[in-house]
Formats: structure tokens, C-alpha cells, sequence
């Protein structure tokens, strides 16, 4: 990823702990929010010791991690659906 800062929400566990995780490996700076301080310290400190990653500088991505389960109906669309973004993730 280069000289990118990413903002991670709902970071402390489940998606946004695994997404700080991925980015962190990816090799961007990673700024922690959620609700859990003692989980957020602690992840802080993972991704700082295995990665040399920090929250530092301008944000230059942002993953909102929120969700909200609702029943069917559900619409499936093809992969080609949704925009890639410029690390050629979905």
C-alpha cells in the first residue's frame, strides 16, 4: 500500500480487527477506533511488533465496519457489480 494511513472502525474485533489486521500487512499506518480500549491497545501494539505500522499522517482510506442483518428478501448481483478499488480489491 505504500505511504497510506487507513482509519479502521469497529477495529477491536470480528471484520475491522481482521481488516486492520490485512492493511497493516499490506503495509499502511493504521488509525484504531471502537469501543474497547483494552482490545484496541492490545491490537495497536500486534500489528506495531509484527508489521512497524502507526497511525501517522493524513488518512487516505477510511473502512466504516458496521452492519445490520435484515431478512430476506436479498439481492445477489455478480461480482462485476461492485467497483474495484486501486489495490484491486472488491
Amino acid at each position: 500500500m505504500g505511504a497510506e494511513t487507513v482509519l479502521v472502525t469497529g477495529a477491536s474485533s470480528g471484520i475491522g480487527a481482521a481488516t486492520v489486521r490485512r492493511v497493516a500487512a499490506d503495509g499502511a499506518d493504521v488509525a484504531l477506533l471502537a469501543r474497547s480500549e483494552d482490545r484496541l491497545r492490545e491490537l495497536a501494539e500486534e500489528v506495531a511488533d509484527e508489521h512497524g505500522v502507526e497511525a501517522l499522517g493524513p488518512l487516505t482510506g477510511v473502512v466504516v465496519n458496521a452492519g445490520l442483518a435484515q431478512e430476506p428478501p436479498t439481492t445477489v448481483n455478480e461480482p462485476d457489480v461492485y467497483r474495484r478499488d486501486k489495490f484491486g480489491h472488491f
